[in-house]
């Protein structure tokens, strides 16, 4: 979030500064159309360097903790995760848990963080199965069922 505000305030700067100099040079026809150019063309390089964003199904690693209707799970999300999104599915037999996480910064290394996301289950766990979406064929290290912590 801080992210995107000192990014709006760069552009609302780039659009400012042209139109106050204009106007304090004498050039008031002249500022605004350049600091519409200069505002839009930073605007298309940002977006074409920073703005682009990568979506990935993180796999699930252990069960951190359960607490009556409270799950808590961990996974080793990217360093410069920016959102994250988290599915759960119940049913009698099985708690089917996805987690997606987005970034949108460019400049992240791979080096992986290990998260926790709290889930909020309608009953408690129980002797149901926590399910591992995130693990789809083909994803080395990957159990698909989390056993609970001893």
């Amino acid at each position: 979030m801080q992210y995107l505000i000192a990014v709006s305030l760069i552009f609302a700067l780039l659009f400012v500064v042209p139109v106050v100099i204009g106007i304090k040079a004498g050039k008031v026809k002249i500022a605004l159309p350049v600091a519409i150019l200069v505002t839009g063309g930073a605007l298309l390089w940002f977006s074409s360097w920073a703005w682009t964003s990568t979506a990935e199904e993180e796999v699930l690693d252990s069960i951190v903790s359960i607490e009556g209707h409270k799950l808590v799970v961990s996974y080793f999300g990217e360093e410069c995760e920016d959102q994250r999104s988290v599915a759960v599915e119940e049913d009698r037999r099985s708690v089917s848990i996805s987690v997606t996480s987005r970034s949108f910064a460019s400049g992240c290394n791979d080096m992986a963080v290990l998260r926790t996301v709290s889930i909020s289950l309608d009953a408690p766990l129980g002797s149901r199965e926590v399910v591992n979406v995130g693990c789809t064929s083909g994803r080395a290290g990957c159990e698909r069922a989390l056993t609970p912590p001893a």
